[in-house]
């Protein structure tokens, strides 16, 4: 599966980890100190992490995940998942934006939007 791929780098952004762990705490009106005691560390530690000043095992991401009663994917695959939410967001707008629009106008929007599309891709190849 790794074959020929000896050279990959991966960047964990631990910042971006560090603001998820603490929207999660923050959202489940939960304090650096209590975030700690259940995970046996110290609050300082906790403020670290959540700063980008620190990094973590995966032992200690797995009890926060835990405490936080969230999967480690919500830390991990934030890029990932940040996109698809900005992306949803998008389409949000635009559903909101055509909704008055009468349906032969919003079918005439949607072919400009494709080709638009279509042309701005062609041009990137």
């Amino acid at each position: 599966m790794w074959k020929g791929r000896k050279n990959m780098e991966v960047a964990v952004n631990y910042n971006k980890i560090g603001d998820k762990i603490r929207e999660r705490r923050m959202f489940l009106k939960m304090t650096q100190e209590k975030l700690a005691n259940e995970i046996d560390v110290s609050a300082s530690f906790i403020s670290d992490i959540e700063n980008g000043r620190r990094k973590m095992s995966l032992e200690t991401m797995i009890k926060i995940s835990i405490v936080l009663k969230t999967s480690l994917d919500y830390f991990i695959l934030d890029n990932i998942n940040s996109v698809k939410i900005k992306n949803e967001i998008k389409i949000e707008q635009l559903k909101n934006l055509l909704q008055p629009i009468d349906e032969k106008e919003q079918s005439t929007f949607l072919d400009f939007t494709i080709n638009s599309a279509r042309y701005l891709a062609s041009r990137k190849r």
